[in-house]
């Protein structure tokens, strides 16, 4: 092909795709049978006007086409109830703006929800009857300054699978207990380990900053959701209770993932005791666990990470630098000095400029007192232990060792060790307890092989 042949089909491509010459910055990449542009369906951006009705009818319009992008032009758009993305299966519904300094919605209802995909109130556990897919929400910021009480959301996904947030800007929900994020499951019932899906499951938030807002994250009921390079923070100079403010709050789920993360309190002496930075919270019903934290600042927080209760539980945080806070962590005990809480198997690798701190509350090395009378005791919530047997007991085995682990025992008069097919002491001969005996044993292809043996008089 020569050169004007090459022009000439350039020509044709740009001519069919109905090219005009005339660069638009942030047109959406879509083609115009389905983009929902807001002011064509009435929405006039002023900062004054209610453009509830429009924006409303601009998403009924792109979830009667199949699915589409709701497009704001640069402006302000006031609502004055909550715009809402029906639930929607196996179709992509996008909100689209100009950029997060561009395109505003702003809500103006005392005690509203701004954006909300899904249903108002979320299913029962077991029941998928209103889950939401595919729809997110791009370039396009929430600001809540014209709220003066309540409380208030800026973004709920309630039941969502696969959605996402891109560049977005929550800020300025000040009032009451507002919340920035709010990522809603079903509502689980039934206690501990109760089964919660439907839950909000596998959506990706990327460049979302959640600013000046009581609440900025809460998640409730979610699983495998991932979080890349956020901002949250609270607003300043709040006094309450001692972490009462919490920037990321995980009430219930398993797995969620943050990569890049910057949690923002207050530096104030005053104030910082309010604070606190990731909260994860003893689970009422179903579980919460398995969370993974890469890359971790938090600055100005009584508490950095505060991980409420053992059953909370296999929680990792690698990278964590706790800037400006009363406490880098807390994990049933004030920055891990006590450990009150156990069985939980919880890491956290500290960076500072001088040294890595290294937490792996697995290991749990302060010596636990086995039951009175325990003649299989369980070592799962330590390394280290001590008979204090009031009557003659004899153990028979260690239950719930991992493979691999070292364990001491310190044993009494009233104390043996028998040898048997789960316990091997020397000689395979029964070991009796004396006076500040020390014995040491290797869990070893299923049976605990003694390794020491000493005595202090």
């Amino acid at each position: 092909m020569d050169r004007a042949e090459a022009i000439r089909t350039l020509g044709a491509v740009f001519a069919g795709r109905g090219f005009t010459g005339r660069f638009v910055p942030g047109v959406p990449d879509a083609t115009p049978s389905n983009v929902f542009d807001v002011r064509t369906f009435g929405a006039r951006g002023d900062g004054v006007a209610d453009d509830h009705q429009a924006i409303q009818a601009a998403i009924d319009a792109a979830d009667s086409a199949g699915g589409g992008t709701v497009w704001f032009p640069r402006g302000k758009y006031v609502v004055r109830a909550t715009v809402g993305v029906p639930p929607v299966i196996d179709k992509t519904i996008v909100l689209r703006g100009e950029g997060v300094r561009d395109s505003y919605i702003y809500p103006a209802t005392n005690g509203m929800t701004a954006v909300r995909f899904g249903t108002a109130s979320p299913d029962s556990s077991g029941s998928p009857t209103n889950l939401t897919q595919y729809c997110g929400m791009e370039d396009l910021s929430i600001d809540g300054s014209l709220l003066t009480a309540g409380t208030n959301t800026g973004v709920q996904f309630v039941e969502m699978q696969r959605g996402w947030l891109r560049n977005v800007i929550i800020e300025s929900l000040s009032k009451g207990r507002s919340i920035g994020l709010h990522l809603r499951g079903s509502v689980t019932n039934g206690g501990n380990g109760a089964a919660a899906a439907p839950h909000v499951w596998r959506c990706t938030f990327s460049n979302v900053v959640v600013a000046t807002t009581v609440r900025p994250v809460v998640l409730e009921n979610c699983d495998e959701n991932d979080f890349y390079s956020c901002n949250f923070s609270a607003p300043l100079a709040l006094r309450g209770p001692t972490e009462s403010v919490a920037a990321v709050e995980l009430t219930q789920g398993r797995n969620n993932r943050f990569y890049g993360l910057l949690l923002n309190g207050d530096r104030n002496v005053e104030y910082r005791k309010t604070y606190v930075g990731m909260k994860l919270d003893a689970p009422v019903n179903g579980d919460n666990l398995g969370h993974q934290i890469y890359g971790l600042v938090a600055e100005g927080f009584n508490c950095g990470v505060y991980i409420e209760s053992s059953t909370v539980r296999h929680i990792l945080v690698l990278g964590f630098n706790s800037s400006i806070s009363d406490h880098a962590f807390w994990n049933g005990s004030e920055d891990g000095s006590v450990n009150n809480q156990r069985q939980n198997n919880v890491t956290i690798e500290m960076v500072s400029d001088i040294l890595y701190h290294r937490t792996h509350r697995s290991l749990w090395p302060e010596s636990i007192t086995f039951n009175d009378g325990d003649s299989t005791p369980s070592v799962r919530a330590s390394d280290t232990f001590a008979c204090h047997n009031s009557n003659p007991t004899t153990i028979v085995n260690f239950v719930d060792g991992r493979p691999g682990q070292l364990i001491f025992v310190r044993l009494d008069n009233n104390t043996m060790v028998a040898a048997n097919s789960n316990i091997r002491p020397v000689g395979n001969q029964n070991l009796a307890g004396s006076p500040h005996l020390m014995v040491g044993f290797a869990l070893i292809g299923g049976v605990w092989e003694q390794i020491t043996l000493s005595r202090n008089a």
